[in-house]
């Protein structure tokens, strides 16, 4: 009976783990092989590629270091949910992901940190769709070269969603400084903190290149000193606000639209404090939408180089001023618009001139909000030239 009791023991252990996923350790150069439901642990100093298999599903846990880039290849259909602490003390970017699947990052962190080169990226992303709904990713350093970037996160060709967690970018850097770059992608952002501090070239929150976004939450902060400082710089591609809450030292901006559609929709009220700056240009428009929108506009607009500004809905310009110093630039009058409007905006060529350093925005320090009502504002890291991440 005891030998009958100790082998049905037995069997069942066995089917028991066989049915089971199992752990592995990634601890070194060489990652685990993994399948579908696997959990890999990760510890020590970690570098070389974890490869995803298609239509798999694997989670990262652990704490380790990185002594040079990780990468992650999650094939098309796979997903890896992280929930592990990484930390990279090393110039370059930190953790690379390709292969088409699918980083979904719910708690942990990854900080890239220490003496760093020409671009320095937390996690960098190529055609893959990234979602954070919590944890932190860090960038922070000194950046030695003189076109020296800090980014926390960068996704090109791809599809980034943020509905939580935390996303830092600090430093020293003589180029800029950005919590999040996206080129050619898809970007969904509801809620989550970004914070972008330190002395650079340019700081700012949120850089768009070609991308389709959407934002109606999140509270973006800027401190720092810096040439130019902004929330948003947006190019061709449209930006739908109808949430969020801004906050930028006095002197920089909140919005920098080029080529692109921006529009204020969805209920949204926003703020554009005293001695912050809205810049449209290059064909760019700003759109209050009567859905409605709300601009209450206390600091300056400005319209350049065949920028528009068009109202369907409210303006509260009493306290704020709207400049025309675009030569090509075109102001819609308030019965144009078909919206209401009150206090005064230049006409188009009507001298509205300068308006005071609206591009850049030298500052140091102070941050008095730029907020929303049910939305707060967005920005724009002014007259950056675009070379793409990558």
């Amino acid at each position: 009976m005891k030998k009958f009791n100790l082998a049905v023991l037995v069997f069942a252990l066995c089917v028991t783990l066989s049915g089971s996923a199992w752990a592995a350790v990634w601890n070194g150069s060489i990652p685990p092989v993994v399948s579908d439901g696997d959990t890999v642990v990760i510890s020590s100093v970690l570098s070389g590629t974890l490869n995803v298999p298609a239509n798999a599903t694997v989670t990262i846990t652990g704490t380790a270091t990185a002594s040079m880039l990780i990468n992650l290849n999650i094939s098309p259909g796979a997903k890896v949910i992280w929930q592990a602490n990484l930390t990279g003390t090393t110039g370059g970017n930190l953790v690379i992901i390709e292969g088409g699947g699918e980083f979904e990052m719910t708690g942990g962190a990854i900080s890239l940190t220490g003496m760093m080169n020409a671009h320095n990226t937390t996690v960098w992303a190529n055609e893959t769709t990234v979602t954070i709904s919590g944890g932190t990713i860090s960038a922070g350093g000194t950046a030695t070269a003189n076109d020296g970037e800090i980014t926390a996160v960068i996704v090109n060709d791809g599809r980034l969603t943020i509905s939580g967690g935390t996303l830092n970018a600090s430093g020293t850097a003589p180029k800029k400084i950005t919590a999040v770059m996206a080129d050619d992608s898809t970007v969904v952002i509801s809620d989550g903190a970004f914070n972008v501090s330190g002395t650079t070239g340019k700081l700012g929150a949120l850089d768009f290149e070609g991308s389709a976004v959407t934002i109606s939450g999140g509270t973006f902060t800027i401190t720092g000193t810096a040439g130019e400082i902004a929330a948003i710089d947006i190019a061709n591609g449209p930006l739908t606000i109808t949430g969020g809450t801004f906050n930028i030292p006095a002197g920089g901006s909140t919005i920098f639209s080029s080529h692109s559609n921006v529009t204020l929709t969805g209920g949204a009220t926003l703020v554009n404090e005293a001695g912050r700056y809205i810049i449209i240009e290059e064909g760019g428009v700003f759109r209050v939408s009567g859905n409605p929108g709300t601009l209450i506009n206390k600091g300056t607009v400005e319209i350049k180089a065949g920028g528009t500004l068009i109202n369907e809905g409210t303006i509260d310009n009493t306290d704020g001023t709207i400049n025309n110093s675009g030569t090509f630039a075109s102001v819609q009058t308030a019965a144009e618009m078909g919206g209401t409007i009150s206090g005064t905006v230049t006409p188009p060529d009507g001298g509205g001139g300068g308006g005071g350093g609206g591009r850049s925005g030298s500052s140091s320090g102070c941050n008095a909000g730029i907020g929303f009502g049910a939305l707060a504002l967005i920005a724009a890291l002014l007259g950056v030239q675009k070379t793409r991440r990558r």
